[in-house]
């Protein structure tokens, strides 16, 4: 059925970054990720990338936003995924684990975060690449930015609420999470706080 080919697709894709210990995380953790998708997700997601790709450059803009918002719940598990299924000792009981764990996740929600709106960071790549080179590093931070927050509270809602808060205030022109509305404030701002958040 059309669903176990996408799911072969799934392994042949994800096969040949099996060859080190990060690739088989990174491709273990992409297929987590995917394999859950429900349908109106992926309609979810190409209303955005159209809108992305087609829509006036504002609206563009906001369209970035909901496409990251469509992977709010990944962000949102990734830092106490363990710690809900209860996996953790099981996890972290190899050397290193947990640093290998942690760089495939952010690793994956990274590029997530840039492919969910790649027909509109092509698009400002063209014509506006400070907006272009915004949206790869607010793809860079969040993730970054959920494993802090996470680790910080213990509470998988935190951020979830923290992202709900700036992404209204992206609604209003607000340029945290808005990369249309001053780019390279935008930029600047997640270069600036990324070391505070990995260290």
């Amino acid at each position: 059925n059309g669903s176990g080919r996408a799911l072969r697709l799934l392994d042949w894709l994800m096969a040949p970054l099996q060859s080190t210990q990060l690739g088989t995380l990174v491709a273990a953790e992409l297929q987590l990720t995917l394999r859950q998708r429900p349908g109106w997700w992926w309609l979810a997601l190409l209303s955005t990338a159209g809108a992305g790709l087609l829509a006036p450059a504002p609206l563009a803009a906001l369209a970035v936003v909901a496409g990251w918002a469509l992977l709010m719940d990944r962000y949102r598990q990734a830092p106490l995924y363990e710690r809900s299924t209860r996996t953790g000792p099981l996890i972290f009981s190899a050397s290193g684990a947990g640093k290998r764990v942690l760089q495939a996740r952010w690793t994956v929600l990274f590029a997530l975060g840039v492919l969910v709106n790649l027909p509109a960071l092509l698009r400002f790549a063209i014509n506006q690449p400070m907006v272009a080179l915004a949206i790869v590093i607010v793809a860079a931070s969040l993730p970054a930015w959920s494993f802090a927050v996470g680790a910080l509270t213990g509470n998988s809602r935190a951020f979830e609420l923290l992202a709900c808060v700036f992404g209204y205030l992206a609604l209003n022109g607000v340029a945290v999470l808005n990369v249309g509305s001053d780019p390279g404030w935008t930029s600047l701002v997640h270069i600036v706080a990324l070391p505070a958040v990995i260290f």
